[in-house]
């Protein structure tokens, strides 16, 4: 192959041989670092030999300020080692060698180290050996947080993976492992069913996130059993729709979701005798009347209810005025004026209730096991302040006066004012201006608190008997240290004897201690033969302060790359869209950021097919014009044709 030419500049040589020497102490510095950390890199996985190494060298070069010296490169039209992670020593090898050609002088290349295509390659084996083949088109996977509702229909999986879902995630924090069986079941028949129709099924993987010593609110007193549906009005009481209710005798009874008419106002549980009889009644009656449903609400209001449609799993029904459901309401349902059935509502659940904070208001946090409250008013003063307890035994013994607490990722915030281990007095520093709700089952982080807790609890160690046999992938929540690691493992190879694959592990990184133990927590993982990271940004952005996410997502996607490893980028992506059907532009600048990642995880939501279908787009568009960092210079269709078009706008200005 013969030389490259030598490259124009107007430094002196003796400019350039002071830069030589720079960069040949670069060399020997990630050398030294390379043999201080040999240990560590003999312990690694075979997979990970070259990669550990590349890890190594890697942070060593990020130890030192290197600006000056990457502008000196820039203006030489040589590699600035901005885009070296993946192939650290290669990269200043080839820069080295390109300087001492210049001057003519012999320097000795170093060998044996990860190549730019070696480097790239490993990244994408590491990938496909974590989550399957890549998608056509597109190198960055999607995964899917699955609601409870795939457990009962596997047609909403079907749809998620002609959509482009590559991943389904079980959120073992919720549920229980007969929902979480029938989710995998699910995704195995949804799978069969796609690949009698073409020539293959679709590659997904299941992955299982262990919940983790994730501290959270507790239980709050319930409010009412009621349930109140009004149609949609006008803003002087008009009604432009009515409002459209779902009857069924089972809360997961199968909705079409596809039809704007079908999303209701309201799902209302009724008993399975008086709704098979009425679904006969009806289903006899010639259409569009099928009847209607007489009741009297807890008001004492009398309500008339319109049946527009009959479902194998409930009925529809629409009202042109508001009415309570609550317990002990009996529904009538009618033909022509004759009564044929009735019915006693028994299954109304009460209201989910919640605690309004303002800023400057006082919080109780109660031990684990006590029951939250709102805030009790006489005579428009506060009689008892508001409290919400944690849901993890002793914490409180760990926090201290004048350490922050938030809750609900980051939404309210709040400073300890007086600490014992039976309650805690918070003072809130954070709401919204209008007061901000804290309702039960969300996340507190205690960003500043000693937090002496393992990554497993004993709740992981039972749902990991299940997720080793059913799993491909297991998620580890909140990991802070290598210990935690060695601990999973040590549970997986209990539940995995005998198996010649078991599941990868990925490690979710919500911490400021896992951010800090980074590296630590990559050589560990990568004594084990396959293994990601997830970025878990919400609790990620809390610990760490939300100026420093993006900072902080930057330094990740680097070190894992250095280190070969897949990232998954995860937490409210294309949330707006996901849930309410509408994305903002910050949310779909958010997920071409993402695509940097091998990864992006979506949560759930009624929109999630739609959210599937715009990531998925956005992947094709992006992967043409970057890889990880690199800007990839394929064909503007902007400048194609350019110098014509200039030419003709010239002549007609002249």
């Amino acid at each position: 192959m013969p030389s490259l030419p030598p490259f124009s500049t107007t430094q002196s040589d003796g400019e350039l041989a002071s830069l030589l020497d720079t960069l040949k102490g670069l060399q020997q510095h990630l050398l030294r670092e390379e043999a201080k950390q040999q240990r560590s890199i003999d312990q690694v996985h075979p997979n990970y030999t070259a990669s550990a190494k590349n890890l190594v060298h890697y942070l060593a070069l990020r130890q030192l300020d290197l600006s000056e010296l990457q502008h000196q490169l820039a203006q030489l039209g040589l590699s600035s080692l901005g885009r070296s992670e993946a192939h650290v020593m290669a990269t200043l090898n080839a820069v080295t060698s390109r300087v001492a050609e210049h001057l003519g002088v012999a320097v000795n290349s170093q060998s044996g180290f990860t190549s730019y295509n070696v480097g790239n390659q490993k990244l994408e084996d590491n990938t496909r050996r974590l989550f399957g083949t890549k998608p056509s088109e597109r190198d960055t996977r999607v995964m899917v947080t699955m609601p409870a509702e795939a457990a009962e229909r596997p047609e909403l999986i079907a749809s998620l993976l002609m959509a482009g879902m590559n991943c389904i995630r079980i959120n073992c924090a919720h549920d229980n492992a007969k929902t979480w069986g029938k989710m995998a079941d699910n995704l195995r028949l949804a799978k069969q069913a796609l690949a009698s129709q073409s020539a293959s099924a679709p590659e997904c993987k299941i992955a299982m996130d262990l919940g983790g010593p994730k501290i959270r609110t507790g239980a709050i007193t319930p409010g009412p059993a009621v349930i109140k549906v009004s149609p949609k009005r006008d803003k002087f009481g008009g009604v432009l729709a009515p409002a459209q209710i779902w009857l069924s005798a089972s809360e997961h009874a199968t909705t079409d979701y596809t039809r704007p008419e079908r999303e209701p106002c309201a799902h209302v549980l009724v008993p399975h005798h008086w709704l098979q009889e009425v679904q006969a009644l009806a289903g006899k009656a010639k259409e569009p009347k099928f009847g209607k449903i007489t009741l009297v609400d807890s008001r004492g209001a009398d309500r008339r209810l319109t049946v527009t449609s009959i479902a194998p799993d409930g009925i529809w029904v629409e009202c042109f005025n508001t009415v309570y459901f609550t317990n002990g309401t009996f529904l009538n349902y009618m033909q022509h004026g004759e009564r044929l059935c009735i019915g006693e509502l028994t299954d109304i659940p009460p209201l989910e209730q919640n605690v309004v904070v303002h800023k400057s208001d006082a919080l109780w946090l109660l031990p684990a096991g006590e029951v939250g409250a709102p805030a009790q008013y006489a005579n428009g003063r506060c009689i008892r302040e508001a409290g919400v307890s944690c849901s993890l035994a002793g914490v409180l013994n760990m926090v201290r006066t004048g350490e922050p607490i938030w809750f609900d990722d980051g939404k309210i915030g709040g400073v300890f004012e007086e600490v014992s281990p039976e309650r805690a007095l918070v003072r809130i520093t954070h709401a919204s201006a209008n007061g901000s709700k804290i309702r039960s089952d969300k996340g507190i982080n205690l960003p500043q608190s000693q937090l002496m807790l393992g990554a497993l609890t004993s709740k992981d160690i039972r749902d990991l008997a299940f997720a080793a046999n059913e799993a491909d992938i297991v998620n580890l929540s909140f990991v802070n240290s290598p210990n935690d690691i060695s601990e999973l493992y040590a549970h997986l190879d209990i539940h995995t004897q005998g198996r010649e694959v078991k599941p990868a592990v990925v490690l979710k990184i919500e911490t400021q201690k896992a951010f800090e133990n980074l590296p630590a927590l990559l050589l560990t993982a990568m004594r084990y033969p396959n293994t990601g990271v997830m970025i878990a940004r919400g609790d990620l952005a809390v610990e760490c302060g939300f100026t420093r996410l993006a900072e902080l997502q930057e330094e990740i996607l680097c070190m894992c790359e250095a280190a070969h490893i897949p990232v998954i980028w995860a937490t409210q992506v294309l949330e707006s869209l996901a849930k309410k059907g509408l994305a903002s532009r910050a949310e779909i600048s958010d997920a071409s950021l993402g695509h940097r990642a091998e990864c992006i995880m979506l949560n759930k939501g009624p929109h999630i097919q739609s959210a599937v279908q715009t990531l998925v787009a956005i992947l094709r568009r992006m992967q043409a014009h970057q890889r990880k960092k690199a800007s990839v210079l394929s064909q503007l269709q902007v400048a194609k044709g350019f110098a014509g078009r200039l030419d003709e706008e010239l002549l007609e200005t002249s």
